[in-house]
């Protein structure tokens, strides 16, 4: 994904397609999602989800049912494959269903409704029944603004898929309603009638209302009006809903349903009915543009491809030249030798490839030949967009007056914040003057703004002409190409073409000048005690061999913090992918925040005359120093002694010494140290035994008075 100055604030989406598994073990997966440039290098986040298995189930009525009052409906359910053990299916109802006090059994032949359906390894393919009942008077009126409910068929891993169950209330002598057709089909952007009649008079005005959609994924049509209102003197005359899809950029078939309602008053009974409906997509197709060229031997020509929509996966158009002709195809005049595939994804769908066809000189061809086609054909079967083709008509020109185009280099390597030049002459003599446009080929939003042409040098501003005369024709001409400094570390290319001619094309690369170097996402590190934290490290160029990143701890080396990788590897492939190291800080006792120092030291591939980088690790510590007293407070006879200890709440740095106070009370006496002469007032913790417990006694002394004494 790619944000700049004007989409920052925009989110961009990410589609994850789960492609189905053998086993009915849940998909933990975690997307890094990690930035670079703009001063975002090495930023990251993760993205953690569950895929639940739901594929294995098979249901014999894929959406919903229509549950009369007063009879029963069944549906099937059966795995799609052989599962490794027993597999235990749970049947359960949603809140509505239970409130409009449908019933269902997976078992007809156990006493009670049964709610389970157990699938082995032998019998996994056959099917299984179950029967959802209504008793005649049964249903109840839900005041809800969904009153059909949902049975939910659900996976021990709980994966699961639903039914919806739409309960029809017996209503023999009151309105009914007739829809045609029951299920409605529409192309994308087309529209279609719902014609709805009722079968007997009202005995009053009553009105149908479309509620809103099922909350389903798919929400991709509109009505024209959203009710219809009969009267005892119009029920028998139909009136007609049209139902639109709207046009979308995907290139799936969406289904769901359109719910109606009415209350009839006499008896608050509802009158309902669902029409499905299926609107199939009509997006797929490889855009070719244009649908024809023309090329003279020994030239060249380029058209473009792109998707007609966003494929549910990542697609691969294969280009192929017609069999045993002289024509070439290259879909990336940035590699060597001829390329003949282009690779769309779910993001870059809609952006324009470019092709490039090839004409070799060949005495064989004379004049136009028409009907010469290059295929494009869609590889493997994994996407919608599978078994789609197209195809280019090339008609080949026996003669050519095409420029030639000398340069030092193929392709033109111009060096980022300076130019480099080609010249251009004719192939043959012309007849009269002659001009040729040299300008970018890519559409304007793909265009590299980076780049300018100039074929005068002598004129102000960038020029973009070249004109031959029968006098100048074989006179070589020059063309200045420049590149601007930017602040990436990119080798940027573009694409440059010449019109008013038979099209000739001429790829440049703009080589980046930036200086080897180590980008680091920080140079100070947070991290709590017990802990890690991360920080990432990337190259600012590509290296000409591996490069090696030792990282080492400074001296003195810290034995709490430890680091998860000793050394990176980067290459001329993965040197601008930030590598991530872990840093970890051990739990200690001591109250002190540790420190340490990464030093990173590069080797290899140019790389080995940059200054050692550095990682400040600061732990911070998740001990407090205090003093740990048991118990809190005392009661003690008067006259008699009691105690209590002492002890430090962490390991101290050094010595530490705690003073005690006698208490202002001269009834009460306290003693760090029986075994001496007098009431000594101080206690002695070390590193070696902080956390042994220390006594103090607590002695009081007899008096005259009543009263009890405190301190």
């Amino acid at each position: 994904m790619l944000f700049d100055q004007s989409n920052w604030k925009i989110r961009q989406g990410v589609s994850c397609k789960w492609r189905g598994a053998a086993d009915l073990i849940d998909d933990k997966v975690i997307l890094s999602i990690t930035a670079s440039g703009g001063g975002y290098d090495g930023v990251s986040e993760s993205f953690a989800f569950t895929i639940r298995e739901n594929n294995l189930l098979v249901l014999s009525s894929p959406f919903h049912l229509n549950l009369p009052e007063g009879s029963s409906i069944t549906f099937s359910v059966r795995l799609s494959r052989s599962p490794t053990e027993n597999v235990t299916i749970t049947v359960s109802p949603d809140e509505i269903f239970n409130k409009i006090n449908a019933t269902f059994d997976t078992d007809a032949d156990t006493s009670g409704d049964q709610r389970t359906l157990t699938f082995t390894p032998t019998n996994w393919n056959a099917w299984q029944t179950v029967r959802v009942s209504a008793a005649a008077g049964a249903f109840k009126t839900v005041n809800t603004d969904r009153y059909w409910g949902f049975l939910h068929i659900t996976l021990p891993n709980g994966g699961y898929k639903s039914l919806v169950v739409v309960p029809i209330k017996a209503n023999t002598d009151k309105a009914h309603f007739d829809m045609s057709p029951n299920m409605l089909i529409l192309d994308e952007g087309s529209s279609q009638p719902l014609t709805i009649r009722m079968l007997s008079p009202p005995s009053s005005a009553i009105t149908l209302t479309a509620g809103d959609l099922i909350e389903y994924e798919y929400k991709r049509i509109s009505l024209d009006r959203r009710s219809v209102t009969f009267t005892p003197s119009n029920w028998n005359t139909p009136q007609t809903v049209t139902v639109s899809s709207l046009g979308d950029d995907d290139s799936s078939d969406e289904r769901n349903l359109i719910g109606f309602r009415s209350l009839v008053p006499e008896n608050e009974a509802f009158v309902e009915y669902r029409v499905s409906y299926l609107v199939r997509d009509n997006d797929l197709g490889l855009n070719v543009s244009p649908s024809s060229v023309r090329v003279d031997e020994g030239a060249t020509v380029m058209f473009t491809v792109r998707l007609n929509s966003r494929p549910s996966g990542t697609v691969t158009v294969n280009v192929l030249p017609p069999p045993e002709s002289d024509l070439t195809v290259d879909t990336d005049p940035y590699k060597a030798g001829n390329q003949d595939s282009l690779t769309f994804t779910t993001e870059s769908w809609s952006t324009p490839q470019t092709v490039i066809v090839t004409a070799a000189e060949d005495e064989d061809y004379d004049g136009r030949i028409d009907g010469v086609d290059v295929s494009l054909n869609v590889l493997g079967n994994e996407t919608d967009y599978a078994g789609q083709t197209a195809t280019l008509r090339v008609n080949i020109l026996g003669e050519s007056n095409d420029p030639i185009i000398e340069m030092a280099s193929d392709p033109l390597v111009v060096p980022e914040g300076g130019s480099a030049t080609f010249t251009v002459r004719m192939s043959q003599p012309i007849n009269s003057s002659f001009k040729l446009v040299v300008k970018k080929y890519r559409p304007k939003r793909f265009r590299n703004n980076d780049v300018t042409i100039d074929t005068n040098p002598h004129k102000a501003g960038n020029q973009r002409n070249l004109r031959f005369t029968p006098e100048n024709w074989n006179i070589p001409q020059t063309v200045t190409v420049s590149a601007a400094e930017d602040d990436d570390l990119l080798f940027e290319t573009e694409l440059l073409s010449f019109t008013d001619a038979v099209s000739t094309t001429l790829g440049m690369i703009v080589a980046d000048n930036d200086t080897a170097g180590l980008v680091l996402s920080t140079t100070s590190l947070n991290i709590p005690e017990g802990g890690g934290n991360d920080f990432s490290v990337v190259l600012t160029t590509q290296p000409s061999a591996d490069v090696t990143v030792t990282l080492v701890q400074e001296s003195p080396d810290n034995a709490d913090v430890t680091l998860d990788e000793s050394s990176l590897t980067f290459t001329s492939d993965n040197w601008n992918t930030p590598q991530t190291v872990r840093v970890s800080a051990g739990q200690d006792d001591d109250a002190i925040d540790d420190s340490a120092a990464i030093s990173l030291a590069a080797s290899g591939g140019g790389y080995g005359n940059l200054s050692p980088r550095r990682v400040a690790v600061t732990v911070n510590e998740d001990d407090e120093a205090g003093l740990t007293l048991s118990p809190g407070s005392l009661t003690i006879p008067e006259g008699d002694e009691g105690s209590f200890t002492v002890q430090l709440a962490s390991k101290p740095s050094e010595n530490v010494t705690v003073t005690l106070t006698q208490p202002s009370n001269i009834d009460v006496t306290a003693d760090t140290d029986t075994a001496t002469t007098g009431n000594q007032s101080t206690l002695t913790f070390t590193a070696a035994n902080w956390n042994q417990a220390q006594t103090v006694t607590v002695g009081t002394l007899r008096d005259d008075d009543t009263l009890d004494d405190r301190a």
